[in-house]
């Protein structure tokens, strides 16, 4: 209110339920308006922003990525925990985190769809949109002691992705399919709500996986490994910036053929 005394008007972004229960962005403005008679009225409107999807794209409000309207990062964390706080025994959780590559020109419309089918199952599982690019859930599954416990790891990952698949368009699924999926599990590699987020990002970018496979489980060593690569890579790179290395090409000489070899 102190904003719109002061301006006469005050404009912002909103996310505001429709009569059939659907929420969607809108730009709302408020403007102060002053009768003759000293009476002061405050007239709103607001702006359909379904079809601008870019003008709300990476924008959180109250916790919630307008665009996606998942969760953000902190609120992300909030639910994460209280899945932990009421984790059965006999269950397991697991945070898987991917960045689908979408065409640009349906980059916005296609995050919104796979942000639906997300939603569409939040009472099974929580998900969040991070960083503005990254995609995560949080799946509980049931453990038992009939069946390996991966087993039990990678039929619940399926079954999920099987639900997705359903509820998103064929070009939505395929680019699911193709991105890099970081995994961390809770009592195998992580043992609280940050590292299980942290975990499945390091396995997601690094691409934590000894096979072909996209679904890429958080590895110490390997992430270990990624980090030493990162270090030395750094290294390299600060001394040629500043001239304090200089690179020389080796050859070898062959006596057979009378000519130098690089």
């Amino acid at each position: 209110m102190e904003k719109i005394d002061v301006r006469g008007f005050w404009s912002g972004l909103i996310l505001s339920k429709t009569k059939t229960g659907k929420t969607i962005p809108q730009e709302l403005l408020i403007q102060k308006i002053t009768a003759p008679d000293g009476h002061v009225y405050y007239l709103g409107t607001t702006q359909d922003l379904s079809d601008k999807l870019y003008r709300v794209a990476g924008i959180e409000h109250g916790g919630i990525e307008l665009l996606t309207q998942l969760p953000g990062e902190d609120e992300f964390y909030i639910k994460l925990q209280d899945i932990l706080n009421f984790l059965e025994e006999k269950r397991g959780l697991m945070v898987i985190s991917f960045v689908p590559n979408f065409e640009p020109s349906f980059e916005f419309e296609h995050k919104k769809q796979l942000a639906s089918a997300l939603a569409y199952y939040e009472d099974d599982f929580s998900a969040g949109f991070l960083k503005k690019t990254v995609f995560t859930i949080a799946i509980t599954y049931e453990r038992s002691s009939e069946k390996p416990h991966s087993l039990s790891i990678f039929e619940a990952i399926r079954e999920r992705f099987n639900a997705i698949k359903h509820r998103v368009d064929s070009d939505v699924y395929k680019k699911i399919t193709e991105c890099s999926i970081g995994v961390s599990v809770l009592g195998i590699d992580a043992n609280n709500e940050q590292k299980m987020l942290s975990h499945s990002l390091q396995a997601m970018y690094e691409k934590h996986s000894s096979n072909n496979t996209k679904i890429c489980f958080y590895n110490r060593t390997l992430h270990q490994k990624a980090k030493k690569r990162e270090i030395e890579e750094e290294i390299i790179r600060s001394a040629v910036d500043e001239k304090t290395m200089e690179v020389f090409s080796s050859q070898l000489y062959v006596p057979a053929t009378g000519r130098f070899k690089n």
